[in-house]
């Protein structure tokens, strides 16, 4: 969803607001390692989910101005952004074989097997939940220098903070970076529908 409003003296404000689900599954079935004679394979098999949900909102508001033959266009705005992701992994299981089995051997020339798979959670698969969050504040000058010379200077602050947990143990992994990202940059145009630019951030 995004909300423009421009006022009568050139000022706009932009908010975007975007919000996200997505749910990815996926199982395999896949051969193993081949017997030293060549006649047989080992087949095993695991499945995969992920739950993702996203939030991210952000808002603009762009002031143009002049001072004396400088022509400005100043863009300022805040970040804020949320994303959930829990990952499970579950092992095959050949449960007609053993409890335990999670391999059977098949011919080379025929590998398939029809023995049923129960996919249940092993000590090694992941099972675990995320949240990332981050906020930002930001605001960059496009000054005009000469109708074919543009500057843009910038900084973005940033908070960005993380926490893990891994729901089979237990265990909490936690993590907050602050970032601080300059930005400057110069635009040449030397024809109305070209423009080189170089910059720094």
């Amino acid at each position: 969803a995004t909300v423009e409003h421009r006022l009568e003296n050139g000022t706009a404000l932009r908010n975007n607001t975007r919000v996200g689900g997505y749910r990815k599954f996926y199982q395999n079935v896949f051969p193993g390692a081949v017997s030293a004679a060549g006649t047989s394979v080992s087949i095993s098999a695991y499945s995969h989910g992920t739950e993702r949900d996203n939030l991210f909102n952000q808002t603009d508001v762009v002031i143009p101005f002049t001072t004396g033959p400088v022509t400005h266009e100043v863009l300022a705005g805040l970040e804020f952004a949320r994303q959930e992701t829990a990952n499970l992994r579950l092992t095959g299981y050949f449960t007609t074989v053993s409890p335990t089995t999670t391999s059977v051997s098949v011919p080379v020339s025929n590998p398939r097997t029809t023995l049923p798979l129960t996919f249940l959670p092993s000590a090694t698969d992941a099972d675990n939940f995320g949240v990332a969050k981050s906020a930002a504040v930001y605001v960059q000058d496009q000054v005009t220098l000469l109708p074919q010379l543009h500057a843009i200077a910038g900084l973005r602050l940033e908070r960005f903070e993380i926490d893990f947990r891994h729901r089979r143990t237990g265990a909490m992994v936690g993590n907050r970076d602050d970032l601080v990202s300059p930005r400057a940059g110069l635009i040449y145009k030397p024809l109305r529908q070209l423009s080189v630019y170089t910059s720094y951030s």
